[in-house]
């Protein structure tokens, strides 16, 4: 089951990351961390998700999904 961490833990969290290390494991398990990720990184600025080569003729595309986008 997901937990949910506040504000303050979050910051901690993040102002006690060590250099050159991985992120803790509650950066990739707690529901609330991934929604603000998607929410901060993803529905708000372009993200690269393929080259043109991917779209050979004029008028094709591809379709790629993110969360419910």
């Amino acid at each position: 089951m997901p937990m949910s961490i506040k504000n303050s833990e979050l910051k901690h969290l993040i102002k006690s990351q060590r250099l050159n290390y991985p992120l803790e494991q509650i950066f990739y398990k707690d529901l609330s961390i991934y929604k603000l990720d998607v929410e901060t990184f993803f529905y708000k600025q372009w993200i690269f998700v393929g080259h043109e080569s991917r779209i050979p003729k004029k008028g094709d595309y591809f379709l790629f999904t993110i969360e419910n986008e």
